[in-house]
């Protein structure tokens, strides 16, 4: 008898108590996104510099970054091609400029991959964080 009773009084402490814990952290949890939110407002309004969405941000960043890395791998592939041109015929020299072409390609296209991943995503990321509608099929 004694461990229903002790079941049944757990039972209801997480009924009641726990609901409640839960959702005191997705309040806590709330006002703190938008306390953080007005206060990058505010400093971007006295910067003069804005606002703008962390998403946008980390998109532009990414953007940047692999746009670097592609011309680190365009300025391998001439620089081979330079090393290609210039090796006089001496077949050592010229299987290393082929190596080096063929490298820098490959790097140069996992970076347009990463590139378009990332475009892909962004662009799609607030579209799908939304508030689901209904879906419906003919």
């Amino acid at each position: 008898m004694q461990k229903k009773l002790i079941s049944f009084i757990s039972f209801i402490y997480l009924i009641f108590f726990a609901i409640n814990t839960v959702r005191a952290g997705k309040f806590i949890e709330e006002s703190l996104i938008t306390e953080s939110n007005s206060n990058t407002r505010l400093f971007g309004d006295q910067t003069g510099l804005g606002y703008q969405s962390p998403v946008i941000f980390l998109s532009q960043l990414i953007t940047v970054f692999l746009s670097l890395l592609g011309v680190i791998f365009i300025i391998l592939i001439i620089l081979a091609g330079y090393n290609w041109m210039t090796a006089g015929g001496e077949e050592e020299k010229v299987n290393k400029a082929k190596q080096m072409i063929y490298r820098a390609i490959i790097g140069l296209i996992i970076i347009m991959s990463a590139y378009a991943i990332t475009y892909f995503v962004f662009t799609n990321l607030p579209a799908g964080t939304g508030g689901g509608g209904s879906f419906t099929t003919n």
